[in-house]
């Protein structure tokens, strides 16, 4: 849309069929027919909407028609999973066979569990984040609930490392604990330009359930925080406070990731870290739930708000970099 050169362009994709598949098979967005004209904005640096219709289908990671590794493939695992029912984040890894996966024959990828419910002290580990830094070296962060799988209640917020392609694993290391209260919602994303790994958090009171999250930027509800690490994981920033600057006084609930951001590689604002959010807006018609943005232009120093959805009804969201530096949001 002329005039909103940080404009996002939208698709909501109904997510079917994780019931019973966990999420062993990517979900793969497009839009037949090309984009079409942006609907009005709701920010200025705000999200437009897709005029065309979403076309979702499964992606099959062992799929014959996936195209061969390249040698810089193999370094790295080619797949997270998330198996729901048993919330273990496992990783994918290269086959041992040193010669290249044919097209026709395709590998099965190793498995490695990373976390495990019941294990370490603690109830249930939910909500993946995982990134590869610039030497190489895997980080899964999650959330370690405590005493259950609540959302509500002390919940850590966890890291395990691997510098072996996702092997072996450090043990856990903990990135932040307050207590009985809520850390969690890790969404991370690397500076290719500083080699710094930035992770977004939130927290809460864990005395409060989310149905009562109070709106504005107090005690009472979700605060956003950022920490960062520029030795590869291995230590990490005290967190920091950053709600003023990327949540609206007036929305309750409020959410970082689930997931991973990315770094702009193209157009005008290349080099930009942007994070994927949601939040709720309370109002007298009701609660609307929104996906949203928000941004770092100086490496991750201050971040700043971006646009919502102009539709309601989503909520968790992943971002994308489409061509020409245009981004895109796949919502639930």
């Amino acid at each position: 849309a002329p005039g909103h050169e940080d404009a996002v362009d939208v698709c909501c994709a109904q997510v079917l069929g994780l019931r019973g598949h966990g999420i062993e098979q990517q979900l793969a967005v497009g839009v037949e027919g090309g984009v079409g004209g942006c609907e009005e904005l709701e920010h200025a640096d705000g999200l437009g909407a897709c005029a065309g219709r979403p076309a979702a289908g499964w992606y099959n990671t062992t799929d014959a028609a996936r195209p061969a590794a390249s040698a810089s493939d193999e370094e790295v695992p080619t797949m997270w999973r998330a198996t729901l029912g048993a919330a273990v984040l496992v990783a994918s890894l290269p086959s041992a066979d040193p010669s290249p996966p044919s097209p026709q024959e395709p590998t099965e990828p190793e498995q490695v569990d990373v976390y495990v419910s019941g294990e370490g002290g603690y109830d249930t580990y939910r909500i993946p984040s995982a990134v590869v830094t610039p030497q190489g070296t895997l980080l899964a962060f999650c959330e370690g609930r405590r005493k259950s799988a609540s959302d509500t209640g002390d919940i850590d917020l966890l890291l395990r490392r691997s510098s072996d392609g996702g092997r072996t694993w450090s043990e856990p290391q903990m990135v932040w604990d307050d207590g009985e209260n809520t850390c969690g919602n890790p969404c991370a994303v690397v500076d290719r330009g500083t080699g710094t790994v930035w992770l977004l958090l939130t927290w809460n009171s864990g005395r409060i359930h989310e149905s009562r999250i109070a709106a504005g930027l107090g005690e009472d509800s979700r605060r956003v925080f950022v920490t960062s690490s520029s030795d590869d994981g291995v230590t990490w920033a005290e967190p920091r406070e950053i709600t003023a600057d990327v949540k609206d006084p007036e929305w309750s609930w409020y959410a970082t990731g689930p997931g991973a951001g990315i770094q702009l590689e193209r157009g005008e604002h290349r080099g930009r870290l942007v994070i994927p959010c949601d939040h709720k807006h309370p109002g007298e018609q009701g609660e609307r739930y929104l996906s949203h943005v928000i941004w770092s232009d100086d490496h991750g120093q201050t971040w700043e708000l971006g646009g919502s959805s102009p539709r309601d009804q989503v909520n968790e969201c992943e971002v994308v970099e489409l061509e020409h530096g245009r981004l895109m949001l796949n919502m639930r």
